[in-house]
């Protein structure tokens, strides 16, 4: 009933969505989440493919029933008389379309959101990192609701076994399924079970095969690097809103307990830089991200007081900062090698002993 091809789609599909949502809990799996992403996407490619070549139950007839098939089957089911189906019933047809749109879908917002927010990929320098975060929350939807989709479908599913008294999981994994009157069994096209495999290949290996954009240069300014370098890691602009910057400035004379003693003459481009990089440009996407999460008249003059700081570093166990030493957090190159670049790439993280950390 079910040709292999379409089983081994079927599993595979399973396959790249769990690993998806795995790989999406660890920010430094980001290239597996993408490789592991775009081979689902191959497999839609291969699916809409079969619609058009496969067996008869695969066909597009078969998924794309008339709306009035699908009332009357509705019906049917409601009053607890609709008719066993060997292929996919009216109402099941157009779930399967529906999950196939909706990981396409998240195919195509995960590729912006990567290429906006990393600068990376084929639509590197085309989206800036603000749409890159905008765009992510729409992927965020997508894959909670195929997540939902998925419930919908196992418990459909358990539900149709029980009512015709037929293991349908085990009907997707062996092909066959008891028959109805006038029935015929499709060929198994043994022939052509690799080619959802190859797809899916195809598809994931992309990344490697494109060439991916140097992400774009932060701006850095060196009157900024030998004033706040001096002492410690010159924290990017970028961590902070330009409100905060100007108060810090314009405290200057009691820096965390210190008079710094600069003049307005050293200050004037320090203002100016930190104005034109701070947080609400936008520069990466942690800014748009620390915009984003501050008030109007949020001014922190600490950047670990951020809550987006607190977010991004929940996770993080204490025995990692341990090992980088004392005032850990203010030591953002011992885990972030891209930290004198302004990227803080959370794909990049990672713990380096304590004597190749910045300054304390």
């Amino acid at each position: 009933m079910w040709d292999i091809p379409v089983r081994v789609f079927h599993a595979l599909l399973a396959a790249t969505c769990a690993g998806a949502w795995w790989t999406s809990l660890d920010a430094r799996h980001l290239d597996l989440h993408v490789g592991v992403g775009l081979a689902a996407v191959g497999l839609v490619a291969f699916r809409a493919l079969w619609a058009r070549i496969g067996t008869r139950h695969a066909r597009l007839d078969g998924l794309l029933w008339a709306p009035r098939a699908v009332r009357s089957y509705a019906a049917a089911l409601a009053r607890g008389r609709a008719p066993r189906a060997l292929g996919h019933t009216p109402i099941a047809g157009w779930a399967a379309v529906a999950a196939l749109l909706l990981v396409l879908l998240l195919g195509v917002t995960g590729m912006a959101v990567w290429s906006g927010e990393q600068q990376a990929g084929p639509l590197s320098g085309v989206l800036s990192p603000r749409a890159g975060v905008r765009v992510h929350a729409v992927h965020t939807a997508l894959a909670w609701a195929l997540l939902g989709w998925i419930a919908v479908h196992l418990a459909g599913v358990l539900k149709e076994s029980l009512r015709t008294r037929e293991n349908l999981p085990r009907a997707i994994v062996s092909g066959w399924k008891r028959t109805l009157p006038g029935a015929e069994s499709v060929p198994a096209l043994a022939r052509w079970a690799a080619l959802p495999v190859l797809l899916a290949s195809g598809f994931a290996a992309l990344p490697a095969a494109t060439p991916v954009t140097t992400p774009v240069a932060v701006a850095t300014n060196p009157a900024w690097e030998g004033e706040c370098g001096s002492c410690h890691l010159a924290f990017p602009p970028s961590l902070l809103p330009a409100r905060s910057w100007e108060r810090m400035l314009d405290e200057q004379d009691r820096h965390f307990g210190e008079d710094l003693f600069l003049d307005e003459t050293t200050l004037a481009p320090l203002r100016a830089f930190a104005r034109s990089s701070a947080a609400e440009a936008g520069q990466t996407e942690h800014a748009v991200r620390i915009a984003d999460s501050l008030g109007a008249d949020e001014a922190p003059q600490r950047i670990t007081e951020l809550r987006w700081w607190a977010e991004r570093h929940a996770d993080v166990p204490a025995a990692d900062f341990t090992a980088v030493g004392e005032s850990a957090e203010l030591r953002c190159a011992a885990c972030h090698p891209d930290a004198d670049r302004a990227r803080f790439d959370a794909a990049e993280a990672g713990v380096l002993p304590p004597s190749q950390g910045a300054n304390p």
